[in-house]
């Protein structure tokens, strides 16, 4: 626990983790995209996030409502991505209304070429697969597993870390919520640059999350909790505007 503190201490004071805070094994690739992208946790099947966030126009979006929250939306991710104030960012809305390709565009930012800074982006669900698969092949012979909790410490320890999509219905009330509450509380503790995305409302998450978690994420103090009411799933908009 020594060790993570000072890992915590070092990005906290602004500087760079060990490569070993990564929560990932490093993967050596001799295409620089993949292995870029395997370094954030996105998936190297999919096509590569946007370098930058100027592909999201609030003027699609109709009514003023709506496109001042659009524009909250992405002046938030920048201001986040810009290693600010700005420590946690919650986001909360419906579907489609490009909270995780937001998200998946500041991480590829704060990830660099060679990946010598470490943003991680992870959905719950895997966040739930990972915890419970090492549990499950813990103590098994011949099986090649890191505890869980030693792995959520070093999620804990990534320099930007995103959550995505929690409230999926994957929380297990004592196993997976423990754990998710101890990656929430560490990253608060030490100020580390941290979004948490949902399609739940405030309060569905807070049930979810649990209320020690939840009081974490409204702490205003070094973060934001953004609810989204306004906007609409912008892939149903029709081609034509979105190309506007």
């Amino acid at each position: 626990m020594d060790n993570l503190k000072h890992t915590f201490d070092a990005i906290a004071e602004g500087k760079f983790s060990d490569p070993s805070s990564s929560p990932e094994i490093p993967v050596r690739s001799f295409d620089p995209e993949r292995s870029r992208k395997l370094a954030c946790g996105i998936d190297p099947l999919e096509p590569a996030p946007k370098e930058n966030f100027t592909w999201f126009n609030p003027a699609l979006h109709k009514g003023r409502a709506a496109r001042m929250e659009a524009q909250h939306l992405v002046t938030d991710f920048k201001h986040w991505a810009g290693g600010g104030a700005m420590k946690f960012l919650t986001v909360l809305g419906g579907v489609g209304i490009g909270k995780t390709d937001l998200a998946k565009t500041a991480v590829w930012r704060l990830t660099p070429k060679w990946h010598n800074r470490h943003s991680y982006y992870i959905t719950a669900s895997e966040f739930d697969k990972r915890v419970k698969d090492f549990a499950s092949v813990k103590g098994q012979a011949g099986a090649v597993s890191v505890d869980p909790d030693e792995w959520v410490e070093r999620l804990a320890a990534t320099e930007n870390l995103v959550i995505d999509d929690i409230g999926a219905g994957y929380i297990d009330r004592g196993w997976t919520q423990s754990r998710l509450e101890r990656l929430i509380d560490l990253r608060w503790r030490y100020s580390l640059p941290t979004v948490i995305i949902s399609n739940l409302s405030r309060e569905n998450l807070k049930a979810e999350v649990g209320d020690r978690a939840f009081s974490r994420l409204e702490d205003k103090s070094i973060g934001v909790m953004l609810e989204l009411t306004h906007l609409s799933d912008i892939r149903q908009l029709d081609v034509k505007e979105r190309k506007a």
